[in-house]
C-alpha cells in the first residue's frame, strides 16, 4: 500500500473520531446546561438565592463615585491608568 492510499484509507476513521467526539462534547454541554433543584428552577431571579451581593434584574443601585479609583491591580490583566483596550 502507498503512503497516498494509507492517507486515503485513514480519512473515514478520522472522520468518524471527529463526529464522535462532537457528539460527545456536545452531550456533555447539553447535560451541565440544566438544573435538579426545582426551586432555583421555579424562583424568580429577583427572589433566587444567587450567592450573591450583586444587585440582580431591577435591583436598585447606589454608585459612589467616591469608591471608584485609579488603582488597578488585576495581574491576568495588567493595564495603566489612562490604557484602553482599543479593539
Amino acid at each position: 500500500m502507498t503512503k497516498t492510499q494509507r492517507r486515503a484509507a485513514a480519512r473515514p476513521r478520522t472522520a468518524h473520531a471527529i463526529a464522535v467526539c462532537s457528539a460527545l462534547a456536545l452531550a456533555l454541554a447539553a447535560a451541565g446546561c440544566g438544573s435538579d433543584d426545582d426551586e432555583a428552577a421555579n424562583a424568580s431571579p429577583s427572589t433566587a438565592n444567587t450567592g450573591s451581593d450583586l444587585p440582580q434584574g431591577s435591583d436598585h443601585v447606589e454608585i459612589d463615585p467616591a469608591e471608584f479609583t485609579t488603582e488597578i491591580d488585576n495581574p491576568y490583566w495588567p493595564m495603566t491608568p489612562g490604557e484602553s483596550l482599543g479593539l
